[in-house]
């Protein structure tokens, strides 16, 4: 089970404030979070990626500069296979991001992708045409109809200029529950609350919210 982070500015902040506390929150949760790590930041309007089986609290941290964008993953493998690069998060599509933390047990969808995340990303996709909050919806409901259990289906999308964010579970609220701060010049959510800022509430549950 993953961990994620968003980061929406009004204007440019540091990337390597923000993974230097998602690195410390991630090698302390209660999930393994070292199976590899990845960033999408946005940079000149693109999205910029970098992706490792390294864990995130064992990689330079403050070399990416700065952004007003970025989306963050630190994975926990299933089962502790399909460890490679390509399975880190966040994955990229056309100009959208897309970061999952969760687990569904008997999908009955026919959706290429190498993983359930990936497969999730390209459902989601079949759906967009500029309407995140729309498309997500849609996804969610297929989703929800078409998986024998879920059991936590957390997801942040962004196509660089909006955000969506999904948060849904059946167990283990403490870890499962995603956390929002927000100021006036900046928007964070998180899969835990950064020890550096405050205060965090909890997003809104099994509702999209849009940024």
């Amino acid at each position: 089970m993953c961990r994620m982070l968003w980061v929406q500015a009004r204007t440019i902040v540091s990337t390597g404030f923000y993974l230097d506390q998602f690195a410390t929150v991630s090698r302390m949760s209660k999930e393994y979070q070292g199976h590899g790590w990845g960033i999408a930041y946005q940079s000149r309007n693109h999205w910029v990626q970098y992706r490792t089986t390294q864990p995130i609290w064992e990689d330079a941290l403050y070399r990416f500069g700065e952004t007003d964008r970025m989306l963050v993953h630190a994975r926990s493998a299933f089962q502790d296979r399909d460890i490679v690069v390509e399975n880190n998060m966040p994955f990229i599509f056309d100009d959208i991001v897309f970061a999952f933390n969760g687990e569904l047990r008997g999908v009955r969808l026919s959706i290429p992708g190498r993983t359930g995340a990936h497969k999730i990303l390209n459902l989601f996709h079949r759906f967009y045409e500029g309407d995140l909050a729309g498309a997500l919806t849609r996804t969610v409901k297929v989703l929800q109809k078409q998986t024998r259990y879920i059991r936590a289906l957390n997801m942040i999308i962004s196509n660089g200029k909006h955000m969506v964010a999904y948060n849904y579970f059946n167990e283990d609220p403490e870890y499962f529950t995603m956390w929002k701060y927000q100021k006036q010049d900046v928007t964070v959510v998180a899969s835990e609350p950064l020890p550096a800022l405050n205060p965090w509430k909890p997003l809104a549950f099994a509702t999209v919210e849009e940024y």
